[in-house]
């Protein structure tokens, strides 16, 4: 589904109310896997789902959230599970249907607590899930600081639309420009720390034949 909002909304509201009138509703997939910030968290909009479409969702936790551990679910020791550290069942104080709470030690050696209401999937593919979509958040991050895109250049839908599709163009360029050339010129091959965490992923999770 592609979609250009041009209107402030909340996040959470934009999925109860924005999307009614699309052509294509990406919230009314059934069996589909959500996987979102943790600014789109509501339990019961969440639950809602899983009860009519058995569509699940994955966030990172947030700090605040309220909750008791009631069960200790068993982390298989394999490679698909590398990394993570705890697998609970967990009662939030916003539901009434259970939610697991994943504990997980990324490769950097950074700590992270997933949730999500998938009770199907591996813990280390919910964990594998959300980091993927991690990627898909730096892009944003570009586009907006590295680029000087925090602004739109205009408010019309074709315009926002616009002017994505020629940062994303313009960025792919660039990096392709200092991968090729850096070298001859001479010149930095850009955050070197980024790189080196995308190479770590990569081979963390790239299996070979």
């Amino acid at each position: 589904m592609s979609r250009v909002e041009t209107d402030s909304m909340a996040e959470i509201k934009l999925l109860k109310e924005g999307l009614r009138n699309e052509e294509i509703d990406c919230m009314a997939i059934k069996s589909a896997i959500h996987v979102v910030d943790r600014a789109f968290i509501d339990a019961r909009y969440w639950d809602g789902l899983k009860v009519t479409l058995q569509s699940t969702m994955i966030t990172r936790m947030k700090s605040n959230l309220k909750f008791e551990l009631t069960e200790q679910r068993v982390v298989v020791e394999n490679e698909t599970n590398q990394g993570v550290i705890s697998d609970h069942i967990i009662a939030l104080e916003s539901s009434t249907r259970p939610w697991r709470r994943i504990g997980f030690i990324a490769p950097d050696g950074e700590r992270y607590h997933y949730l999500t209401n998938d009770f199907d999937l591996e813990s280390g593919v919910i964990a594998f899930l959300y980091h993927r979509r991690w990627d898909i958040e730096k892009y944003f991050d570009n586009f907006k600081n590295d680029m000087a895109n925090a602004k739109a250049w205009g408010k019309s839908r074709e315009c926002i639309e616009q002017q994505s599709l020629l940062a994303m163009v313009s960025y792919i360029l660039m990096r392709l420009f200092i991968d090729k050339k850096s070298a001859d010129l001479g010149i930095s091959d850009g955050d070197t720390t980024q790189k080196l965490k995308h190479e770590a992923k990569k081979s963390n999770y790239t299996r070979s034949d």
